[in-house]
């Protein structure tokens, strides 16, 4: 619930931040309010919502406990311990919905969660995501949980994902919160299918505001000055986005850094970001994907970039013998080039049905056209049974460099109704077909309507 102000018209509201010194609202679900002597108790409290539901209050008085996080609430290891990355995820998930409170994941838990499987945490703490309230003894709760399964004796199945899927960490960052997510289930992309090893390291992190819907620009940056030549203010909340892109920020023993964003993330305000290691970073990664020293354009090099993170299949490596560069088809009218080939290229009906065989589809009848992502290329390529190259790629198709040779599916053809309009019309009619056709059909569906009227089995 909340209590309406009058705004002065000359007074500029601005989203704040957490204010607090332990970060204390992005900390906590339940606030203390905390008077000075001498103050109006009685005013204050019958100005608070539900004041009349309070009942008697009592002053008590508590350690502070808080995280020293830019991105606040989290949970660590504590030392001496050692738990699996996902179980620690997973706490701090739970923490972030309420189902436990912080203070209870100290070293008492930590020592019953290292003898316990990761398939049987796994089942126990989605058994906790979906209590109605807070488990305020989760000792006792995983113990009850771990003897049942015992006794119960069931096969704890240890599902693994098909090539077409991965599982993924979700983080949805609020202005004073941080929400852990997962690990879901995803279609995969060929950043992380190849990086493999390493995709426990990827994380997809959106922006959110509290209630988890999409930010408003105004929340970003403010208008506090009248006057052609003022310029808006940056808010907290457009620091704190631009302080966790810049510097990252740490979950347990992983710090996530930037790593690129999709054009559909980009419409989410969601990136992908990386936990770099001693091994690989995000910027290996990004010199990996191709060369993009040369797009002077940021938002441009950053769609290219997004480029790789498009959901796909992975199908087979083609190496540059079997790609031939054909040109684009152009047109000069009245000093203007037209490219009537813009983003289309071929494949041979051989590798075609090699294609579709591995995606699942009928190898005999593949799809008459491909949507794809091969090294920097990127646009659809259609079936051309003369061809003796697997790939004959464009100049138009070629968006940046890259050494990469696997060839990627987001998508294909596939049969879909097709309703008679006035466009087809004009098209078939154009192709020969007589309209008496198009007039029996007509007629035809005037009948099927007018007996709905009449004869309830036709309606």
């Amino acid at each position: 619930r909340f209590h309406a102000c009058k705004e002065d018209a000359k007074f500029a509201w601005v989203r704040a931040l957490d204010f607090t010194p332990n970060s204390s609202f992005g900390e906590c679900s339940t606030l203390v309010l905390k008077l000075s002597k001498g103050a109006s108790v009685s005013y204050i409290l019958e100005s608070l919502p539900f004041s009349g539901e309070l009942g008697e209050l009592a002053i008590a008085s508590m350690d502070v406990f808080g995280s020293s996080s830019n991105v606040v609430p989290l949970v660590d290891c504590p030392n001496g311990f050692s738990v699996p990355y996902e179980v620690l995820f997973r706490l701090n998930s739970l923490v972030h919905m309420g189902k436990l409170v912080a203070r209870h994941v100290n070293a008492d838990l930590f020592k019953v969660l290292e003898d316990l499987s990761i398939d049987t945490l796994r089942r126990i703490f989605e058994k906790m995501s979906k209590l109605k309230s807070t488990c305020y003894e989760p000792l006792q709760f995983i113990r009850h949980e771990a003897h049942s399964m015992n006794m119960r004796k069931k096969a704890l199945s240890n599902k693994r994902e098909s090539g077409k899927l991965m599982r993924c960490y979700r983080i949805h960052i609020t202005p004073s919160k941080i929400y852990c997510l997962g690990p879901e289930e995803e279609v995969s992309n060929y950043v992380v299918k190849y990086h493999s090893e390493y995709a426990s390291d990827f994380a997809r992190v959106t922006f959110v505001d509290e209630d988890w819907s999409k930010l408003s620009p105004n929340a970003l940056s403010a208008r506090t000055e009248q006057g052609f030549f003022s310029k808006p203010l940056k808010t907290g909340l457009y620091h704190r986005i631009l302080s966790i892109l810049k510097e990252g920020f740490c979950i347990g023993p992983k710090k996530y850094e930037f790593l690129a964003f999709s054009a559909s993330q980009l419409r989410g305000n969601s990136v992908w970001m990386f936990a770099s290691n001693s091994s690989l970073t995000a910027e290996n990664i990004r010199r990996w994907m191709g060369h993009f020293e040369d797009i002077r354009s940021v938002s441009k090099c950053a769609a290219r970039m997004g480029q790789l993170f498009s959901s796909s299949r992975q199908t087979f490596e083609v190496s540059s013998y079997d790609v031939e560069v054909i040109p684009d088809i152009e047109v000069t009218t009245d000093g203007t080039k037209y490219i009537f080939s813009d983003g289309i290229g071929k494949i041979s009906t051989r590798f075609a049905r090699q294609v579709a065989k591995l995606i699942g589809l009928d190898p005999a009848h593949p799809p008459s056209a491909f949507q794809i992502r091969y090294g920097g290329y990127k646009g659809v390529i259609t079936i051309d049974p003369t061809s003796f190259f697997n790939l004959s790629l464009r100049p138009s198709m070629k968006k940046f460099e890259s050494k990469s040779t696997m060839l990627n599916i987001t998508n294909w053809s596939k049969s879909q109704p097709c309703y008679v309009n006035r466009e087809i019309i004009s098209l078939l009619s154009t192709l020969g077909i007589k309209d008496e056709a198009f007039e029996s059909m007509q007629q035809d569906d005037m009948h099927e309507s007018d007996g709905m009227l009449t004869n309830k089995e036709a309606a």
